[in-house]
């Protein structure tokens, strides 16, 4: 029987964002399996460029173009998260991952889901 999960996933998550564009691919292996998700709704951000607009916040402080950069940084951050979030509230039934009671990761059947920038070559 032909794994179809891929397919549902993108129609779920097309029917949330209809405008996006999405990339599902599902790789098992040995003791478990991943979803990767790629989408264009996520932003990069440049983590290098935020650490030194906070290195120089913290010694001058931010005005003009530094801080507008700052603020950008930050707000993709935070659209990236709320992104995160709603997709994986989205695919909630789709993965899932075994903890013993201490809470480390049991091996073996778990489900992992990983969303990612969808990277158009």
């Amino acid at each position: 029987m032909r794994d179809n999960r891929s397919y549902l996933i993108k129609k779920i998550l097309k029917q949330k964002y209809p405008n996006a564009k999405f990339k599902v691919r599902i790789e098992k292996y040995t003791l478990g399996e991943s979803i990767n998700v790629y989408t264009n709704l996520l932003h990069d951000v440049d983590y290098n460029e935020k650490y030194e607009l906070e290195q120089k916040m913290r010694i001058n402080g931010l005005a003009g173009k530094d801080l507008q950069a700052y603020k950008n940084i930050r707000n993709k951050i935070q659209r990236n998260s709320e992104i995160n979030n709603s997709i994986r509230t989205l695919l909630k039934d789709y993965y899932h991952v075994n903890y013993d009671e201490w809470g480390n990761i049991l091996a073996g059947g778990n489900t992992y889901l990983h969303i990612d920038i969808l990277r158009e070559d």
